[in-house]
């Protein structure tokens, strides 16, 4: 789209809590716009955190901190789980809103505040074959031998860039075959 200088890698950036709050947080990688977020200080609109020996449930526990020590600045939470074992690989996507109603429920304050929300799940898992080829075998080059569930990535564009897209520009779609190609990077060596 033609936007790589409006882009910024903030890499593994600790970033602190506010004064109250003497917590600070690194996280594997995280990007934000320019020149919005262009001050040393600046929180990213993007957070990936990763994980091959923590569960699912410590990397979830990072999550509300992201949203809450930066004042919501934060936009999207990106979790990558790798399980070795399973050589299977789960992308969460969270982002945040007013939490589900419940039916008949009566809207109360609390109900309108902005919550974390799982918006999307994505598996990347190996076929068994392949699974069970030496980790050289040309079976785990094939991309076919990777199964993507739940389709595509989709981040999107007015979160990532906090404005909306102009002409030829669009939400970030990653697409199965990129994930697919994810899975392979990661699983033959």
């Amino acid at each position: 789209m033609g936007l790589m200088d409006s882009w910024e890698a903030m890499h593994a950036t600790t970033l602190p809590a506010d004064a109250n709050d003497r917590s600070s947080k690194e996280g594997d990688a995280s990007s934000g716009p320019l020149p919005d977020r262009q001050a040393e200080d600046a929180w990213p609109t993007l957070v990936i955190e990763s994980g091959v020996s923590q569960s699912m449930l410590d990397l979830r526990a990072a999550i509300r901190w992201w949203f809450s020590a930066s004042d919501h600045a934060v936009k999207i939470v990106l979790l990558i789980k790798v399980n070795r074992h399973l050589q299977k690989i789960t992308i969460e996507k969270w982002t945040e809103g007013p939490p589900n109603p419940r039916p008949g429920a009566t809207s109360t304050r609390a109900a309108l505040a902005i919550t974390p929300l799982l918006r999307q799940t994505i598996g990347i898992e190996m076929t068994p074959q392949a699974r069970d080829a030496p980790p050289d075998d040309a079976i785990r080059a094939d991309l076919n031998s990777y199964i993507v569930t739940r389709g595509d990535l989709r981040l999107e564009f007015e979160l990532l860039f906090l404005r909306p897209p102009r002409e030829g520009e669009g939400d970030i779609i990653i697409t199965m075959e990129r994930l697919q190609k994810f899975g392979q990077r990661m699983w033959y060596t």
